[in-house]
């Protein structure tokens, strides 16, 4: 498979250009038509200033958000039937995103856009983004980081995207894609058992932390005071739909 580069990006972007608006129009009625199912979510500053949003296919929803109090090693092991059923929605849910990975950048504005990326849509033909400095790309931290999912990182990091470390526990196979990281999101659960060693070691090529599932008060000042800058989890949701809370609207989808 080919490495795309930053001179196949520019070279898409001028055949990009060359299209008429005629044919675009019609590209873009077309792509309303089939709009994939793709869940949103939102990443705050701890002051509750929205950062960004997060899409993901919703079709397959993150193994650990499903059910916070069942055991992960439980939710991942499954039987056959559940494995085989994984597999079906994770090629679906690649096929989502990768219709909608080049224009994602069109519903949001200016914002970060976090994408939650599986591993078969990192082992594909990976689409060019029309803006990909805005976009990032979050891998999925429950599954193996393998040699192809670094593979597609990189490709995506050397046309501009950032890269996010989605689910970081300190595995040794998550350690291996620190140097990549822009993000690294931690499991605000995992502060008390992990504690300041999973914090400095997440942080430690230069990456910015990103508490993640922040459902109560407590753990979002537990966060603000482990020195998380950004957060995303039901508390801050909560707390953008309070009166007198100016609400940034998300992108209707």
């Amino acid at each position: 498979m080919a490495i795309m580069t930053a001179d196949l990006a520019a070279i898409a972007v001028a055949v990009d250009s060359a299209v008429s608006p005629a044919a675009r129009a019609e590209w873009e009625a077309s792509r309303r038509r089939h709009t994939p199912r793709l869940a949103r979510r939102r990443v705050f500053r701890v002051s509750g200033r929205e950062y960004g949003v997060v899409l993901g296919p919703a079709g397959v929803p993150r193994q650990c958000a499903a059910d916070p109090a069942r055991d992960r090693s439980d939710l991942l092991a499954g039987g056959d039937g559940q494995r085989a059923d994984h597999g079906a929605d994770a090629r679906r849910a690649a096929d989502d995103l990768r219709s909608a990975f080049r224009d994602l950048d069109a519903a949001v504005g200016t914002r970060s856009v976090f994408v939650r990326v599986t591993r078969a849509f990192l082992a594909g033909d990976l689409p060019l983004p029309r803006r990909p400095r805005q976009i990032v790309v979050e891998s999925d931290g429950t599954a193996e980081c393998d040699g192809v999912v670094r593979d597609g990182l990189l490709r995506l990091k050397s046309l501009g995207c950032r890269i996010s470390l989605g689910d970081f526990t300190g595995r040794a196979d998550q350690r291996r894609l620190l140097p990549l990281a822009d993000f690294v999101k931690i499991d605000a659960r995992d502060l008390d058992l992990e504690g300041r060693p999973l914090l400095e070691l997440a942080a430690s090529r230069g990456a910015r932390l990103i508490a993640d599932f922040v459902d109560s008060s407590a753990v979002l000042q537990q966060c603000r005071s482990a020195g998380f800058g950004l957060v995303q989890g039901a508390a801050l949701e909560r707390l953008t739909t309070a009166p007198g809370f100016a609400r940034t609207a998300l992108p209707r989808g």
